[in-house]
Protein backbone atom coordinates (compact mmCIF):
# COMPACT_ATOMS: atom_id res chain seq x y z
CA UNK A 1 0.00 0.00 0.00
CA UNK A 2 1.52 3.54 -0.99
CA UNK A 3 2.43 5.13 2.19
CA UNK A 4 0.74 8.62 1.79
CA UNK A 5 -2.73 6.43 1.88
CA UNK A 6 -1.62 3.99 4.52
CA UNK A 7 -1.26 7.61 6.33
CA UNK A 8 -4.54 8.92 5.70
CA UNK A 9 -6.21 5.55 7.21
CA UNK A 10 -3.97 5.33 10.30
CA UNK A 11 -5.05 8.95 11.03
CA UNK A 12 -8.83 8.48 10.58
CA UNK A 13 -8.22 5.20 12.73
CA UNK A 14 -6.08 7.64 16.26
CA UNK A 15 -3.35 4.75 15.55
CA UNK A 16 -1.36 7.87 16.14
CA UNK A 17 2.05 5.73 17.07
CA UNK A 18 1.98 3.67 13.75
CA UNK A 19 1.36 7.15 11.95
CA UNK A 20 4.59 8.60 13.01
CA UNK A 21 6.28 5.04 12.02
CA UNK A 22 4.89 5.52 8.82
CA UNK A 23 5.97 9.17 8.51
CA UNK A 24 9.15 8.54 9.25
CA UNK A 25 9.40 5.91 6.48
CA UNK A 26 8.19 8.73 4.27
CA UNK A 27 11.43 10.99 5.68
CA UNK A 28 14.02 8.05 5.10
CA UNK A 29 12.10 8.12 1.47
CA UNK A 30 13.30 11.73 1.08
CA UNK A 31 9.84 12.87 1.29
CA UNK A 32 10.47 16.52 2.97
CA UNK A 33 6.49 16.86 3.21
CA UNK A 34 6.64 14.08 6.13
CA UNK A 35 8.86 16.67 8.36
CA UNK A 36 5.94 18.89 8.65
CA UNK A 37 3.58 16.14 10.02
CA UNK A 38 5.68 14.81 12.58
CA UNK A 39 6.57 17.84 13.48
CA UNK A 40 3.05 18.27 13.88
CA UNK A 41 2.37 15.16 16.05
CA UNK A 42 5.94 15.82 18.31
CA UNK A 43 3.92 18.89 19.02
CA UNK A 44 0.37 17.91 19.50
CA UNK A 45 0.43 14.71 20.72
CA UNK A 46 3.67 14.15 22.28
CA UNK A 47 4.45 17.75 23.59
CA UNK A 48 8.05 16.61 22.39
CA UNK A 49 8.37 20.50 21.63
CA UNK A 50 12.52 19.78 20.06
CA UNK A 51 11.67 17.03 18.17
CA UNK A 52 8.96 19.37 16.84
CA UNK A 53 11.68 21.38 16.25
CA UNK A 54 13.96 19.30 14.69
CA UNK A 55 11.54 18.31 11.94
CA UNK A 56 10.44 22.00 11.27
CA UNK A 57 14.08 22.95 10.39
CA UNK A 58 14.59 20.53 8.16
CA UNK A 59 11.87 21.78 5.58
CA UNK A 60 12.05 25.58 6.63
CA UNK A 61 14.53 26.36 3.88
CA UNK A 62 12.11 24.59 1.50
CA UNK A 63 8.74 26.03 3.07
CA UNK A 64 9.32 29.19 4.28
CA UNK A 65 5.55 29.21 5.62
CA UNK A 66 6.91 26.99 8.43
CA UNK A 67 8.41 29.94 10.05
CA UNK A 68 4.86 30.12 11.73
CA UNK A 69 4.82 26.15 12.72
CA UNK A 70 8.23 27.05 14.65
CA UNK A 71 7.33 30.10 15.95
CA UNK A 72 4.24 28.25 17.65
CA UNK A 73 6.84 25.72 19.24
CA UNK A 74 8.62 28.57 20.90
CA UNK A 75 5.42 29.99 22.41
CA UNK A 76 5.28 26.39 24.24
CA UNK A 77 8.64 26.33 25.56
CA UNK A 78 8.41 29.98 26.32
CA UNK A 79 11.08 31.45 24.66
CA UNK A 80 9.10 34.38 23.51
CA UNK A 81 12.14 35.95 21.51
CA UNK A 82 12.53 33.01 19.36
CA UNK A 83 9.24 33.35 19.11
CA UNK A 84 8.93 36.76 17.62
CA UNK A 85 12.06 36.40 15.64
CA UNK A 86 10.18 33.54 13.56
CA UNK A 87 6.61 35.09 13.83
CA UNK A 88 7.98 37.98 11.77
CA UNK A 89 9.65 35.52 9.25
CA UNK A 90 6.17 33.71 9.04
CA UNK A 91 5.01 37.42 8.33
CA UNK A 92 7.22 38.35 5.68
CA UNK A 93 6.31 34.78 4.23
CA UNK A 94 2.58 35.84 3.69
CA UNK A 95 1.18 33.79 6.71
CA UNK A 96 -1.67 36.10 8.16
CA UNK A 97 -1.97 33.85 11.42
CA UNK A 98 1.37 35.04 12.20
CA UNK A 99 -0.41 38.61 13.01
CA UNK A 100 -2.65 37.68 15.31
CA UNK A 101 -0.24 35.35 17.18
CA UNK A 102 1.98 38.81 17.15
CA UNK A 103 -1.11 40.71 18.00
CA UNK A 104 -1.63 38.46 21.22
CA UNK A 105 1.75 39.02 22.38
CA UNK A 106 1.37 42.52 22.39
CA UNK A 107 -1.75 42.03 24.10
CA UNK A 108 0.11 40.52 26.70
CA UNK A 109 2.78 42.35 27.13
CA UNK A 110 -0.45 45.15 27.54
CA UNK A 111 0.94 47.36 24.36
CA UNK A 112 -2.52 47.48 23.22
CA UNK A 113 -1.88 49.99 20.04
CA UNK A 114 -0.25 47.37 18.22
CA UNK A 115 -2.03 44.40 19.40
CA UNK A 116 -5.05 46.08 17.38
CA UNK A 117 -3.28 47.01 14.69
CA UNK A 118 -1.89 42.95 14.36
CA UNK A 119 -5.71 41.75 14.41
CA UNK A 120 -6.78 44.56 12.35
CA UNK A 121 -4.16 43.12 9.18
CA UNK A 122 -5.42 39.85 10.12
CA UNK A 123 -9.07 40.85 9.71
CA UNK A 124 -7.71 42.63 6.33
CA UNK A 125 -6.05 39.78 5.19
CA UNK A 126 -9.17 36.88 5.32
CA UNK A 127 -9.22 35.99 9.02
CA UNK A 128 -12.46 37.28 10.27
CA UNK A 129 -12.44 35.71 13.01
CA UNK A 130 -9.77 37.96 14.80
CA UNK A 131 -13.05 40.38 14.83
CA UNK A 132 -13.40 38.29 18.18
CA UNK A 133 -9.71 39.17 19.43
CA UNK A 134 -10.65 42.66 18.58
CA UNK A 135 -14.15 42.93 20.58
CA UNK A 136 -12.59 41.30 23.35
CA UNK A 137 -9.66 43.69 23.39
CA UNK A 138 -12.16 46.54 23.08
CA UNK A 139 -14.49 45.24 26.06
CA UNK A 140 -11.01 44.78 28.57
CA UNK A 141 -10.48 47.98 27.85
CA UNK A 142 -14.50 49.31 28.24
CA UNK A 143 -14.29 50.81 25.44
CA UNK A 144 -17.98 49.83 24.50
CA UNK A 145 -18.62 50.69 21.39
CA UNK A 146 -15.72 49.71 19.45
CA UNK A 147 -16.53 46.24 21.15
CA UNK A 148 -20.24 45.93 20.45
CA UNK A 149 -19.06 46.75 16.70
CA UNK A 150 -16.75 44.16 16.44
CA UNK A 151 -18.91 42.00 18.19
CA UNK A 152 -21.40 42.41 15.40
CA UNK A 153 -18.64 41.99 12.88
CA UNK A 154 -18.24 38.50 14.75
CA UNK A 155 -22.05 37.28 14.27
CA UNK A 156 -22.28 38.60 10.56
CA UNK A 157 -18.98 36.58 9.51
CA UNK A 158 -19.33 33.79 11.62
CA UNK A 159 -16.58 31.83 12.69
CA UNK A 160 -17.15 28.10 11.09
CA UNK A 161 -14.64 28.48 8.44
CA UNK A 162 -12.31 28.47 11.32
CA UNK A 163 -14.03 25.79 13.20
CA UNK A 164 -13.88 24.01 10.04
CA UNK A 165 -10.45 24.16 9.63
CA UNK A 166 -9.31 23.43 13.47
CA UNK A 167 -11.44 20.06 12.87
CA UNK A 168 -9.17 19.06 9.96
CA UNK A 169 -6.47 18.65 12.60
CA UNK A 170 -8.21 16.34 14.87
CA UNK A 171 -6.75 12.80 15.18
CA UNK A 172 -9.44 9.90 16.88
CA UNK A 173 -7.87 9.25 20.30
CA UNK A 174 -5.35 11.49 20.76
CA UNK A 175 -5.26 14.37 22.57
CA UNK A 176 -6.06 16.86 19.61
CA UNK A 177 -9.28 15.51 19.28
CA UNK A 178 -10.40 16.43 22.84
CA UNK A 179 -8.33 20.28 22.95
CA UNK A 180 -10.10 21.09 19.43
CA UNK A 181 -13.73 20.34 20.58
CA UNK A 182 -12.27 22.34 23.80
CA UNK A 183 -10.97 25.02 21.88
CA UNK A 184 -13.95 25.27 19.57
CA UNK A 185 -16.86 25.37 21.68
CA UNK A 186 -15.30 28.03 23.18
CA UNK A 187 -15.44 30.08 19.91
CA UNK A 188 -19.33 29.26 19.67
CA UNK A 189 -19.59 30.67 22.87
CA UNK A 190 -17.67 33.73 22.31
CA UNK A 191 -19.47 34.34 19.10
CA UNK A 192 -22.63 35.03 21.79
CA UNK A 193 -20.67 36.98 25.01
CA UNK A 194 -21.22 40.34 23.01
CA UNK A 195 -24.67 40.77 23.30
CA UNK A 196 -24.14 42.17 26.43
CA UNK A 197 -21.53 44.49 25.31
CA UNK A 198 -23.90 45.64 22.46
CA UNK A 199 -26.11 46.74 25.12
CA UNK A 200 -24.18 48.18 27.14
CA UNK A 201 -22.72 50.50 24.08
CA UNK A 202 -26.51 51.63 23.26
CA UNK A 203 -27.50 52.53 27.12
CA UNK A 204 -24.76 54.67 26.63
CA UNK A 205 -25.95 56.45 23.45
CA UNK A 206 -29.43 56.64 24.93
CA UNK A 207 -30.83 53.71 22.51
CA UNK A 208 -32.44 52.53 25.76
CA UNK A 209 -34.81 49.76 23.13
CA UNK A 210 -31.75 48.12 21.43
CA UNK A 211 -29.87 47.82 24.64
CA UNK A 212 -32.73 46.07 26.42
CA UNK A 213 -32.89 43.82 23.06
CA UNK A 214 -29.37 42.90 23.07
CA UNK A 215 -29.46 42.34 27.06
CA UNK A 216 -32.22 40.06 26.94
CA UNK A 217 -29.91 38.29 23.71
CA UNK A 218 -27.59 38.12 26.20
CA UNK A 219 -30.00 36.08 28.44
CA UNK A 220 -31.20 33.96 26.00
CA UNK A 221 -27.59 32.68 25.20
CA UNK A 222 -26.51 31.82 28.94
CA UNK A 223 -25.03 35.36 29.74
CA UNK A 224 -26.50 36.71 33.25
CA UNK A 225 -24.45 39.61 32.65
CA UNK A 226 -27.76 40.46 30.76
CA UNK A 227 -30.22 40.15 33.76
CA UNK A 228 -27.99 42.95 35.31
CA UNK A 229 -27.98 45.62 32.47
CA UNK A 230 -31.82 44.96 32.54
CA UNK A 231 -31.45 46.10 36.15
CA UNK A 232 -29.02 48.67 35.59
CA UNK A 233 -31.26 50.06 32.47
CA UNK A 234 -34.90 50.29 34.39
CA UNK A 235 -32.75 51.74 38.05
CA UNK A 236 -31.53 54.71 35.96
CA UNK A 237 -35.06 55.64 34.81
CA UNK A 238 -36.30 57.21 37.55
CA UNK A 239 -40.21 57.73 36.81
CA UNK A 240 -42.96 55.86 35.08
CA UNK A 241 -43.23 57.77 32.09
CA UNK A 242 -39.71 56.93 30.70
CA UNK A 243 -40.25 53.04 31.44
CA UNK A 244 -43.50 52.66 30.37
CA UNK A 245 -43.00 53.60 27.00
CA UNK A 246 -39.66 51.42 27.18
CA UNK A 247 -41.48 48.17 28.12
CA UNK A 248 -44.55 48.87 25.72
CA UNK A 249 -41.50 49.27 23.00
CA UNK A 250 -40.17 45.89 24.57
CA UNK A 251 -43.74 43.65 23.96
CA UNK A 252 -44.23 45.77 20.39
CA UNK A 253 -41.12 43.40 19.93
CA UNK A 254 -42.06 40.52 21.43
CA UNK A 255 -39.63 40.74 24.38
CA UNK A 256 -40.77 37.85 26.74
CA UNK A 257 -38.59 40.27 29.25
CA UNK A 258 -40.99 43.11 28.60
CA UNK A 259 -44.09 41.05 30.49
CA UNK A 260 -41.58 41.11 33.73
CA UNK A 261 -41.02 44.45 33.65
CA UNK A 262 -44.87 44.82 33.06
CA UNK A 263 -45.80 42.94 35.94
CA UNK A 264 -43.40 44.89 37.99
CA UNK A 265 -44.84 47.80 37.04
CA UNK A 266 -48.35 46.86 37.60
CA UNK A 267 -47.00 45.40 41.55
CA UNK A 268 -46.05 49.18 42.67
CA UNK A 269 -49.46 50.33 41.34
CA UNK A 270 -51.28 47.52 43.60
CA UNK A 271 -52.99 46.66 40.00
CA UNK A 272 -52.54 42.57 41.00
CA UNK A 273 -54.62 41.50 38.30
CA UNK A 274 -52.81 42.67 35.66
CA UNK A 275 -49.90 42.08 37.12
CA UNK A 276 -50.75 38.08 37.57
CA UNK A 277 -51.83 38.41 33.98
CA UNK A 278 -48.14 39.47 32.95
CA UNK A 279 -46.33 37.27 34.81
CA UNK A 280 -47.85 34.72 34.07
CA UNK A 281 -46.88 35.20 30.54
CA UNK A 282 -43.50 35.67 30.75
CA UNK A 283 -43.31 32.10 32.92
CA UNK A 284 -45.07 30.56 30.29
CA UNK A 285 -42.11 32.30 28.02
CA UNK A 286 -39.61 31.03 29.86
CA UNK A 287 -41.05 27.54 30.28
CA UNK A 288 -40.76 28.24 34.30
CA UNK A 289 -37.09 28.07 34.04
CA UNK A 290 -36.32 31.83 35.11
CA UNK A 291 -36.60 32.05 38.97
CA UNK A 292 -37.21 35.85 39.49
CA UNK A 293 -40.72 34.96 37.52
CA UNK A 294 -41.88 32.73 40.07
CA UNK A 295 -40.72 34.67 43.16
CA UNK A 296 -42.55 37.81 41.57
CA UNK A 297 -45.93 35.16 40.87
CA UNK A 298 -45.55 34.25 44.82
CA UNK A 299 -45.30 37.59 45.70
CA UNK A 300 -48.41 39.23 43.95
CA UNK A 301 -50.16 36.08 44.99
CA UNK A 302 -49.24 37.27 48.60
CA UNK A 303 -50.32 40.17 48.26
CA UNK A 304 -53.23 38.93 46.58
CA UNK A 305 -54.47 36.79 49.88
CA UNK A 306 -53.32 39.95 51.82
CA UNK A 307 -55.67 42.20 50.20
CA UNK A 308 -58.63 39.67 50.36
CA UNK A 309 -58.50 39.25 54.28
CA UNK A 310 -58.48 42.64 55.56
Amino acid sequence: MELWKKTKILWQEGNIDELMNTYRELVHQGELKAHWYLAYLYYAEKEDYQQALGHLEQIYPQYPQASYNIAMVYWRMKRIRECVYYLKAAIHAGVPEAHLQRGYIHECLQEYVEAIMQYQIAVYKGLPHANLLLAQLYESMSDWERAGDYYEAVRQHGMEQWIQNMNLHKIPGGQTAWQIDDYCSQLRNCQTTGFWVTGRSCQEEGRYLDAALNYEQAIDHGDERGEAGFHELFSAMSNDQERLPLIKELLHHGSREGYYFLAEYYVDHNDLKRALIAIRKYNEATNKQQKKGMVLLNTIFEKLASADTE
